[in-house]
């Protein structure tokens, strides 16, 4: 059988005198655009760096401070009784004089135990020209636990038992490391929380020293009180009582 074609219901082309005629384009307006949105600054991811490189310079400060000689602190050093794991006894009036680093530490802190070796390089180098190192340890395990922990790591800085008494006197040690880096005349010139670089701690014992220049004082920070901050990376429960 034969297939019918199917009627074409289309609208011939318009003819003018036997010739086809085109017609003009339609207008009707384009559909428009949509306007694209404003660009969003403040992104979360935008925020969480902002927030990370500003953690990380309140965490460097005090370490540049040290290194480039502007003091976070210009008060005196409380005073302390204490008698190192040789049977030394050291106070903080038997250190006038020289330049102290007095660092509070655990066998069990991680950050401790990285600095320690950049603290025995400074203090075998400027131990001659009048630097001291007296570490602090704030284990509860007990004197022979934490020496046998020296000897393993060739540490022969002084290093003491911490007692209630110092503790609390220099703020509670409640982060730790926390490090005091104490002049000759027994003023308290940086503090640094964490982890010490031993690069900032050699550039501010030689300017201690007088072998780097002056340290510019922010004597904004006079008269501060001994008590430090609260907010802390590291703690510790365990801190003996009684004054060795």
């Amino acid at each position: 059988m034969e297939r019918r074609k199917a009627p074409d219901h289309r609208l011939p082309a318009p003819r003018h005198g036997g010739h086809l005629v085109r017609m003009p384009p339609s207008s009707a307006s384009p559909t428009p655009t949509p306007a694209r949105r404003p660009r969003r600054w403040l992104t979360p991811e935008r925020i969480g760096w902002a927030l990370l490189l500003g953690f990380l310079a309140w965490k460097l400060s005090p370490q540049a401070g040290a290194a480039l000689g502007v003091a976070s602190m210009n008060q005196e050093a409380p005073d302390f009784q204490l008698t190192t794991l040789d049977g030394q006894p050291i106070t903080r009036d038997s250190l006038r004089g020289k330049v102290v680093l007095l660092n509070f530490w655990a066998t069990w802190c991680p950050p401790c135990r990285v600095e320690m070796p950049g603290f025995q390089g400074v203090y075998d180098d400027y131990r001659d020209r009048g630097f001291v190192v007296l570490s602090v340890s704030t284990d509860a395990v007990g004197r022979d636990a934490v020496d046998n922990f020296l000897r393993e790591r060739d540490i022969s800085y002084p290093v003491a038992m911490a007692s209630g008494g110092i503790v609390n006197a220099y703020g509670g040690a409640r982060v730790l490391p926390t490090s005091f880096l104490i002049d000759r005349d027994g003023l308290i010139r940086h503090e640094v929380r964490g982890y010490f670089a031993s690069v900032a701690l050699r550039q501010a014992v030689a300017r201690l020293l007088g072998d780097g220049g002056d340290d510019m004082t922010d004597t904004t920070t006079n008269g501060a009180s001994n008590h430090m901050p609260a907010n802390s990376t590291s703690m510790h429960d365990a801190i003996p009582s009684n004054e060795d």
